[in-house]
């Protein structure tokens, strides 16, 4: 690959744009207990947290710009059953994804968000 090639595709990787569920520490009991799917959830914050952090550290290494969408247990929850949707590792992928496209383009009328 060319110099000049190598460095577009460095640009371009650059700007790619991700999200990640981000969940506070006084949220992490109550939202770990609503999910269909807490079995599959670290008991710990702590051990989610470093798992999460060792998630952003490698997507930025490979260039992505991480945006945190914070998943609060009530709105979640609401945001779940206005879906039709359990709360579960499916549900909170779609919903950071569509936080992220509001994240990306505000003014977008995103109403599905």
């Amino acid at each position: 690959m060319s110099q000049a090639s190598n460095q577009t595709a460095k640009s371009l990787e650059k700007d790619r744009v991700t999200a990640i569920a981000w969940i506070e520490e006084n949220d992490w009991p109550t939202l770990r207990d609503s999910m269909t799917d807490s079995e599959s959830l670290p008991f710990e914050y702590n051990t989610w947290l470093a798992r999460t952090e060792r998630q952003l550290e490698l997507l930025d290494s490979r260039g992505f710009k991480v945006h945190k969408v914070r998943i609060q247990p009530d709105e979640f929850d609401r945001w779940c059953l206005s879906h039709g949707m359990r709360p579960d590792a499916g549900a909170r992928a779609i919903y950071v994804s569509k936080q992220l496209q509001l994240i990306v383009s505000p003014t977008s009328q995103n109403r599905s968000a």
